[in-house]
């Protein structure tokens, strides 16, 4: 599913971006077709709703232990974040000197800003990538599940009740551009753990008719649509496809870094006669060379970093059977 969701993202800003001669893609409607990809971003919300209730509840995880869930997050998410902005400051740094020999002012506060997900509270100041974004909206998920985990695990009807709340809380913060218009799909992944571990039930099937009608009445159909097929792809599809695996296991260092390798190299080459007469193989390069260098920045960056978030453990152990 990860895998899926990266590439259909990939797909959304290679084909729907504007480079030198405009979109490499001439069709309006293929352009359009792939504007879908971008819902990829709320299939990630729905894998990190189940993946992130996973590991806490199969770690018999306390509320005491928030600070070390925390940890791990930041050790297993930042790195390579961290790694994706300095190269994005460095290949602007090198372009603006060494090929548009355009002065480059260094953005201290830009980075700052990104650094800490904090650029929304600043009107003058941008995201380096708009997709940094979404990382601010999965850590304050982070952070509401890692304090009520322990809660909503007690019972389902617990789950219920603070569903309820979240999607009342969604419903009427609409107009805000928030986390809490991605609560939807975090609590689909939530949901899905619980079935998956134990079956359906009565609340958490209320779980999803709540869902799913703020989806219907409050969001467009697409948002619909992808949270309906993000249920059977947790639940029913096989994990056993090498290709998708290892994709799946790199997707967010491939996430991070497409558009910078992709990206750029669909916008030095736009204006070239093959990429006018050949554009989708152009977007295939594009994709292969990202899967590269994401599969690079995996070893060397996000691999390590995973390891060590894995040695950080909670109080208390899993009990066998």
């Amino acid at each position: 599913m990860r895998a899926f969701a990266a590439i259909a993202v990939a797909l959304f800003h290679f084909t729907n971006g504007s480079y030198q001669n405009g979109p490499l893609i001439q069709s309006k409607t293929t352009r359009e077709f792939f504007t879908y990809g971008a819902q990829g971003v709320e299939l990630f919300y729905i894998i990190s709703g189940f993946v992130i209730t996973f590991a806490l509840v199969k770690k018999s995880y306390l509320i005491t232990d928030f600070h070390k869930f925390v940890l791990k997050r930041i050790i297993r998410i930042i790195p390579p974040y961290i790694f994706t902005i300095a190269a994005i400051v460095g290949v602007s740094l090198f372009l603006a000197r060494f090929i548009w020999y355009s002065p480059f002012a260094f953005p201290y506060a830009q980075i700052l800003v990104n650094m800490t997900f904090t650029a929304d509270l600043f009107p003058d100041i941008d995201w380096l990538n708009p997709i940094f974004k979404t990382l601010k909206v999965e850590f304050q998920w982070y952070f509401l599940l890692g304090l009520t985990v322990p809660f909503i695990n007690k019972k389902n009807l617990h789950l219920l009740v603070f569903s309820s709340i979240i999607l009342m809380c969604t419903y009427f913060t609409l107009h805000i551009d928030s986390a809490l218009i991605s609560a939807p799909y975090f609590l689909i992944g939530v949901t899905c753990f619980y079935i998956f571990d134990k079956g359906f039930n009565h609340y958490l099937v209320g779980v999803l008719i709540l869902v799913f009608t703020l989806l219907l009445f409050k969001y467009q159909w697409e948002d619909v649509i992808i949270a309906a097929i993000g249920i059977p792809l947790i639940l029913f599809v096989p994990e056993k496809f090498q290709f998708a695996h290892l994709t799946g296991k790199i997707s967010y260092s491939y996430y991070l870094i497409h558009g910078l390798i992709g990206g750029q190299f669909l916008y030095f080459t736009s204006n070239t006669e093959f990429a006018y007469n050949y554009p989708w193989l152009m977007i295939l390069f594009a994709l292969i060379l990202s899967w590269a260098g994401a599969f690079l920045m995996y070893q060397f960056i996000e691999r390590p970093s995973l390891k060590i978030s894995k040695r950080i453990t909670y109080s208390q152990k899993v009990k066998s059977d």
